[in-house]
């Protein structure tokens, strides 16, 4: 299966933590989400080709980690089913 790399960058221009994405999925849109594990999402919020020709597109991206409930304020965790 042939696969894309992305350069991941935040809106400053400076690299995303992680700084390339490998996706099977060519086409991102400002809106989509890459979740990234269990607590962590980035959010497209723009995409551009790259520099060069044979150089990587671009994501712009922000990125967000997940609330737990237990890490809400005031919440306390629920008992194991």
């Amino acid at each position: 299966m042939a696969g894309f790399t992305y350069r991941l960058e935040l809106e400053d221009g400076t690299p995303a933590d992680p700084p390339t994405f490998d996706a099977a999925v060519p086409n991102w849109h400002p809106g989509d989400m890459i979740p990234l594990g269990r607590d962590r999402t980035l959010r497209v919020i723009d995409t551009r080709p790259g520099r060069e020709p044979d150089e990587d597109p671009v994501l712009v991206v922000e990125g967000r980690n997940r609330i737990r409930l237990t890490d809400a304020p005031g919440r306390r965790s629920a008992p194991p089913l």
